[in-house]
């Protein structure tokens, strides 16, 4: 589930994992994405949630394969992921011949290849 209006989304862990412990001890986190030629990032904090009422709505049948008790496994917790700031590079269809001739055209002149803001860009997300 995304929260679009405040940049939330949640994954779902067993709340015996190692990765509760980490959470525990540092919250700050970075996402990624990526296919053949993009790729983004996603810098920001989780939360550990135990919400039930959040877990019933979100559960998917497939967490069965993790969660063999169902819904009401006690082990269930939810991490909600704030982002704070967001990183992308395209380099797909006309993004990536736009790079290919700025690296052609950097390496005859021996300058450094330029990208513009719609190969890559950051955008602040939220507040910290």
């Amino acid at each position: 589930r995304l929260e679009k209006e405040m940049h939330v989304a949640y994954l779902v862990t067993d709340i015996n994992s190692i990765k509760v412990d980490e959470i525990s001890a540092n919250p700050y986190v970075l996402l990624t994405f990526q296919d053949a030629k993009r790729f983004a990032s996603i810098s920001g904090e989780l939360v550990i949630e135990l919400d039930r009422d959040l877990i019933e709505e979100m559960w998917k049948e497939s967490w069965t394969i993790w969660f063999p008790k169902g819904k009401s496994d006690p082990s269930i917790a939810l991490l909600k992921f704030t982002s704070y700031e967001g990183e992308f590079w395209d380099n797909a269809g006309i993004q990536g011949v736009k790079f290919v001739y700025s690296a052609v055209k950097a390496l005859v002149t021996g300058d450094i290849p330029k990208v513009n803001s719609d190969q890559h860009s950051t955008v602040a997300l939220s507040k910290k």
